[in-house]
């Protein structure tokens, strides 16, 4: 008994304590797994709690923050250049964070060097460098930047040494894009001063230079004679220099050539008169010649020239201030009489020209000419014929070897038109301006051509023979028939025709029979492919081929009027008359519908008459003439083009398709055709 009464209490002790949780704390937590409550981020910390097994009692603790970001890709922030570094981001997409990274400068992509280039008077130089691509740097030969590759033209300021001691200054007379003058007046030089051209600035930079041929200068750029005011003047080119000194005059009859003096040798022609001979010498295309007695301070030039040096010759004309200008470059036998009478013959040029063309003013195509060369047993006495006779022997043999060439053609040229000789090999024009007349040599024709600027201007409608010789420098002209726009061959023989302002040739009243043909050709008597207008009637007349010739046909008799358009070659033919025909009245009136019309006579072919109208392909066309409207419809005829949409049915006219439309009668043939404007 002691035992149990002893056990009671202990066990509703226990039970108290088992129960008692929801008021009581235990006195010792069985806590279960902790929970995560709010999840930590790179931001914030996060919680997490755990609750008792037995009493309920829960507990919090805090989840530190994340020591890592969630990032995005990287972007690029700032493009890195040829030489400067570049950066890239990234970003966190918790929090924001931004995290950078430096992108490497990229380096220069180089381009091919380019060369170096001297300056000139003209244009600037520069040294070797290199570019690159992507930037606007630029570098030398080692790839070491620089600042600039240009290296500065040449200064114009120029001096004059002679034999290393200035002599002046050169001025600048005039600049051109591709060229530059200076000139230098009133220089001291004397015979045998060695002359240079160097900088202003310090004397000392020489450039190389060639003489003008003739230029009171040796080529050892000695000075060969006294000038105690001379003008040295000089000319800078992509070629380089050239240099000219002027200001000295000998004694007597001197040839002057392009502003230089050439002594002539005196030749007693009586004991009180002297002709002067310069000789044998080469002058050049461009060449400006002149005579002059200094003696008595008179020029000779192209006025002067002997009347036989002024035939017919393609090698000088007379310059702007009545010089001798020479055009072609050969060597000249010159001299001046004791009448002051300049003598200028070319005495030996081999013929370089491979082809020669008639040239044109306007739009006309070139007219190439034939190379022609006559059998050596007719040199001989071409040559007596032209006067050539006492040219040098290297002329003569040349000839003889080769026999004498000349370039020819047939030509039609019509009046008005304007022509020279072009020599196509050296893309050079031969002028009316080396001609002192123009005229059909061989008829003595002066009244065919004149001179016109640099032209020869024909004044006749013809055919000519040209002949251009490059031996003896002279163009032949030779009349040899009339020209016409057009021939017509008729049973009765041929016409020609000549066209309008527009183009056109007309033939009126040709009687036709049945059966006959003509044909058209121009006026070197070529077939021409004509065609017939469309409004013609095929009944009346057609096209044929006829072996290999287009001809036309005429099916009936009758008088026409015959037009060719030049440019489209389309031939109009108009009916005067026909044999046994009657033409309709101009009274012609037709009736569509309801409505009537009035027909009128076509200004484009007059065999036509025509009415225009709307037409709806339901109604009835009745055509009729007089006052009475006496209908005809049964005597037209459809044209050929039209069968497949029009139709005549018991006096009535009807088109298959509705719209604008313009009926064409012809009077004669009654042939009816429409076109649907």
């Amino acid at each position: 008994m002691k035992i149990k009464k002893a056990l009671i209490p202990t066990a509703l002790a226990l039970g108290v304590l088992l129960t008692g949780c929801g008021d009581k704390k235990c006195d010792s937590h069985d806590y279960g797994d902790w929970s995560t409550i709010k999840a930590p981020t790179c931001k914030e910390e996060g919680s997490k709690e755990r609750v008792c097994k037995n009493c309920g009692e829960k507990e919090t603790d805090t989840i530190a923050k994340l020591t890592t970001h969630t990032y995005g890709d990287w972007s690029t922030d700032n493009e890195p250049g040829c030489d400067t570094i570049g950066s890239k981001i990234k970003t966190c997409s918790v929090c924001g964070n931004i995290e950078t990274e430096t992108i490497p400068a990229k380096g220069h992509n180089y381009t091919a060097l380019t060369p170096a280039k001297e300056p000139t008077f003209l244009a600037e130089g520069n040294i070797a460098y290199y570019g690159c691509n992507d930037c606007s740097k630029k570098f030398d030969s080692e790839k070491k930047a620089v600042n600039t590759v240009v290296i500065p033209k040449l200064s114009n300021e120029l001096v004059l040494l002679a034999n290393n001691q200035k002599v002046g200054d050169f001025a600048v007379k005039e600049t051109n894009a591709d060229s530059i003058k200076w000139e230098l007046t009133n220089a001291n030089l004397t015979k045998g001063d060695v002359i240079t051209i160097a900088a202003k600035a310090d004397n000392t930079v020489v450039y190389t230079y060639t003489i003008v041929e003739g230029s009171n200068l040796t080529d050892e750029f000695k000075v060969h004679n006294n000038a105690s005011s001379a003008t040295v003047s000089m000319e800078y080119t992509v070629d380089g220099f050239k240099l000219g000194v002027s200001g000295f005059k000998h004694d007597g009859v001197v040839l002057n050539i392009n502003g230089v003096e050439k002594v002539s040798t005196a030749m007693p022609v009586t004991p009180t008169q002297n002709a002067y001979l310069v000789g044998f010498i080469t002058l050049n295309k461009d060449d400006v010649i002149t005579f002059a007695n200094n003696d008595i301070d008179e020029i000779y030039g192209y006025d002067c020239l002997d009347d036989q040096c002024k035939w017919n010759t393609f090698d000088f004309h007379k310059g702007s201030n009545g010089e001798l200008v020479i055009d072609t470059t050969a060597t000249y036998l010159l001299s001046l009489s004791p009448l002051n009478t300049i003598n200028i013959a070319k005495s030996f040029a081999p013929v370089d020209i491979g082809s020669a063309a008639v040239r044109f003013e306007g739009d006309r195509a070139d007219v190439y000419m034939n190379y022609e060369v006559a059998p050596q047993e007719e040199t001989q006495a071409q040559l007596q014929m032209l006067g050539m006779l006492e040219n040098t022997t290297d002329y003569i043999n040349f000839i003889q070897n080769n026999g004498y060439a000349a370039f020819t053609q047939s030509i039609t040229i019509k009046k008005g038109e304007k022509f020279n000789i072009f020599d196509d090999s050296h893309q050079a024009i031969i002028t009316s301006a080396h001609l002192t007349a123009v005229y059909d040599h061989v008829n003595n024709n002066p009244n065919l051509f004149t001179i016109e600027g640099d032209y020869i201007k024909a004044l006749v409608n013809g055919k000519y023979f040209i002949t251009f010789s490059p031996y003896s420098s002279s163009i032949s002209i030779k009349y040899e028939e009339d020209y016409v726009d057009a021939r017509l061959s008729l049973p009765s023989g041929e016409v020609g025709l000549d066209a309008n302002n527009q183009n056109i040739c007309t033939y009126n009243n040709f009687t036709s029979t049945v059966g006959c043909k003509v044909t058209y050709a121009n006026n070197n008597r070529t077939n021409l492919a004509v065609t017939l207008d469309k409004s013609c009637d095929p009944n009346v007349c057609r096209v044929v081929n006829d072996n290999g010739f287009i001809r036309i046909l005429f099916e009936k008799a009758g008088n026409f009027n015959l037009s060719l358009n030049l440019n489209t070659l389309v031939v109009m033919v108009y009916i005067n008359s026909l044999d046994g025909v009657t033409p309709l009245g101009n009274d012609v009136s037709i009736f569509v519908s309801a409505s009537r019309y009035s027909m009128y006579t076509s200004s484009a072919n007059n065999n036509e008459l025509y009415c225009t109208f709307t037409y709806s392909k339901n109604y009835n066309i009745s055509i009729g003439v007089g006052s009475g409207m006496t209908s005809i419809s049964n005597e037209l005829v459809i044209d050929d083009a039209c069968k497949a949409n029009m139709s005549i049915t018991q006096g009535v006219v009807r088109i298959n398709e509705g719209g604008n439309i313009t009926l064409y009668l012809n009077k004669f043939t009654r042939r009816l055709r429409y076109v649907k404007n």
